[in-house]
């Protein structure tokens, strides 16, 4: 607590750090300071709520805070970051409290060096004689340090969770990569991911026949795609196909790279006609294909599939998995699926009566 009212609106309303342990923050202003006193900033902090672990097993040390508000959790990240340093992030809940509580743990030989006197100098001696007694140095595990600047991390699982909050990605020209939530640097689909290296790789003079190889399967498919749907209707020349999903990925109206881009075009060069339905990229689809009057589009699913001759599925989103397919077989003039996703159960899809094809299978 404060016993000053200036000292308190100060703290709230002038450098915004929050009015107690819930929504505690790092003035803005910090991270535009010079590295020493980031660290000077950050050594304050630890000194207060943060400790020194030293393991009894081994002869290494880390650093250690503790949290229950989320934008200090954050601006602690990204203040590390700032500074070289990765962090690792834990969530958990204390068995007195309904809150989440954040860990941010700091260890290895070369990062505990970048951060001095975060305790005291009795502390410090200790860390210090640790340090001199590495006798080997592990590589670092959950991240791959390619530089002092810039590190890789692998995804191994992926958790989806409603949350109502702000969030924010800082979109970098020519690379397709997206700054997003604690400074990782991510790429918006596989297909971009290819685009991002293949730009890379030319910008460094290298040559990367690989990258191009991909890319050149990844075309190919889209041209298998419509082969397959051409020999089991024998001709595309005046039929109707329904295309479900336009977007590159569900849960966006992004039609950078989608695949869907060049089938419907292979359907249109070939004689089709077409009804598509997306529920976030229709605006965009639109103005792709403004230039020719073969294309309608639907309001709902139900009502694009009606008097087709084929069902596309081109992006999963989550409303296609939980169509009515009887409606959808009844609506249909003939009842063949072709899922460019593989969303549905073949055989299950097939005992309903469909015709049905699937990428891969």
């Amino acid at each position: 607590t404060t016993s000053s009212r200036i000292f308190a609106y100060l703290l709230k309303n002038i450098l915004k750090c929050g009015g107690n342990s819930y929504d505690a923050s790092i003035p803005f202003h910090i991270f535009s300071l010079p590295k020493d006193d980031k660290l000077t900033f950050l050594s304050s902090i630890h000194r207060g709520d943060g400790y020194v672990y030293f393991p009894s097993y081994t002869p290494s040390v880390s650093y250690e805070y503790g949290t229950v508000s989320k934008d200090l959790k954050d601006g602690l990240v990204v203040l590390f970051h700032s500074l070289g340093i990765v962090p690792h992030l834990r969530t958990f809940r204390s068995a007195k409290s309904k809150a989440l509580a954040y860990g941010i743990r700091v260890s290895g030989h070369d990062q505990i060096k970048l951060l001095p006197l975060f305790k005291d100098e009795k502390v410090q001696e200790k860390i210090d004689l640790r340090l001199q007694s590495f006798k080997r140095y592990i590589r670092p595990t959950g991240y791959r340090r390619i530089s002092k600047d810039f590190c890789t991390v692998k995804v191994k699982k992926i958790n989806s969770y409603y949350s109502d909050e702000n969030v924010y990605s800082l979109e970098v020209k020519d690379t397709n990569t997206f700054i997003t939530s604690e400074g990782i640097v991510v790429h918006n689909c596989f297909p971009k991911d290819i685009e991002a290296f293949t730009y890379i790789s030319k910008k460094l003079g290298y040559n990367f026949d690989l990258l191009k190889e991909v890319r050149k399967i990844n075309d190919e498919q889209r041209h298998c795609f419509v082969e397959k749907v051409k020999e089991h209707l024998w001709v595309l020349k005046d039929k109707k196909i329904a295309v479900l999903g336009l977007s590159f990925k569900p849960d966006t109206d992004d039609m950078r790279f989608a695949p869907a881009i060049d089938i419907v075009d292979s359907f249109l060069k070939q004689g089709a006609s077409l009804a598509l339905y997306d529920p976030q990229a229709e605006s965009e689809a639109r103005e792709i294909f403004k230039n020719t009057t073969k294309i309608k589009f639907g309001k709902t699913a139900y009502e694009t599939v009606r008097n087709c001759d084929c069902l596309c599925v081109l992006t999963e989103w989550e409303e296609f998995r939980k169509l009515n397919l009887r409606r959808i077989q009844k609506l249909m003039r003939y009842p063949f699926i072709a899922d460019g996703r593989n969303i549905f159960d073949r055989d299950h899809i097939r005992n309903l009566g469909f015709e049905y094809i699937g990428m891969g299978k």
